[in-house]
């Protein structure tokens, strides 16, 4: 009798060992997916934030193209580089493409974009401006 107990626990003990890996593989593999779908989340938010900024950009850089279209108004262009800088502002990944933009604007909205553009630049790190940019 004293054999079956000692090999029923010894039966137990080895249950308990071979379960921790399985249970530490377990969690590994959950974590891992997570981490796998928080990434999917962030590029879908990326994505969403460059569509965004590209509408922005065509409304800043909007002009009328035939005779007859209404042009974009002044009030709404402006809004536009001002909504370009503060997407650039909060969001790094859109700073390169921010200053890029602003620097384009300063060609016929310069008194609108340039002072956005200067406090881009400004607070951007020399490494993470765009190369035109940099010097």
């Amino acid at each position: 009798m004293d054999t079956i107990k000692q090999i029923a626990d010894i039966m137990e003990s080895l249950t308990k060992i071979v379960g921790l890996p399985a249970l530490v593989g377990g969690a590994f593999t959950a974590l891992w997916q997570l981490t796998l779908k928080w990434q999917e989340a962030r590029v879908a938010q990326h994505t969403k934030l460059m569509e965004h900024f590209t509408d922005l950009m065509k409304v800043a850089h909007a002009r009328a193209t035939k005779a007859g279209e209404p042009e974009i108004g002044v009030a709404s262009q402006d809004a536009a580089i001002a909504g370009i800088w503060q997407l650039g502002r909060k969001h790094k990944i859109l700073r390169p493409v921010a200053i890029q933009g602003l620097k384009t604007l300063c060609q016929f909205k310069k008194d609108v974009a340039e002072p956005y553009l200067n406090d881009l630049v400004k607070s951007t790190r020399k490494a993470d401006l765009p190369p035109e940019v940099r010097n």
